[in-house]
């Protein structure tokens, strides 16, 4: 393995989307499923993310970007569409010491981007360390067919009930009851 697979909390946190076009607005549609504070950096948006921004959903920095954008983020995606922009920003985010993605290339990449199934606050995340992301989806597909799409809900449920449960099971009779 070289990639370590886990959940980063976005709560109260920042993360950057760089890039104003298609490949940022992919990356914008996934990370508006968290609660993550989007910041994007990007001269002009194309009409889905000025949308975003016009709807209080993200924040628009246009201007030079530096390093100091960076500070402080969660992480950060690079989707500029240019492969020699892209490789700029990726080492201004790594200066600011911020994980990056940098759409569609692997080699400048400290976090890839997982094939997701959500079934909120379940989330089966498949990832391939960026080689295969075909199968990976292809992967997401038959799991999303044996999850039933009501599963989020019974693990809410269950939340709620956690401290009720605990309370009242004994502690060697919870994983049965579970």
């Amino acid at each position: 393995m070289k990639s370590f697979p886990m959940f980063i909390r976005t709560t109260g946190r920042r993360v950057i989307i760089a890039g104003g076009g298609e490949q940022a607005a992919q990356k914008a549609r996934l990370l508006l499923k968290t609660d993550a504070q989007l910041i994007l950096l990007a001269d002009t948006l194309d009409p889905e993310l000025q949308a975003l921004v016009s709807a209080g959903r993200a924040t628009h920095q246009p201007g030079p970007i530096t390093a100091q954008d960076f500070n402080g983020a969660a992480m950060a995606f690079v989707a500029t569409g240019c492969p020699g922009i892209d490789t700029c920003l990726h080492a201004l985010a790594q200066q600011a010491r911020v994980l990056v993605n940098v759409v569609d290339q692997p080699n400048l990449c400290d976090i890839t981007t997982p094939s997701i199934v959500d079934r909120d606050p379940v989330i089966v995340a498949i990832g391939t360390e960026g080689t295969a992301p075909v199968l990976a989806r292809a992967i997401k597909t038959r799991i999303e067919q044996q999850l039933d799409p009501r599963l989020g809900s019974f693990a809410a449920l269950a939340g709620r009930l956690r401290d009720h449960v605990a309370a009242r099971v004994p502690r060697d009779a919870r994983r049965a009851f579970w």
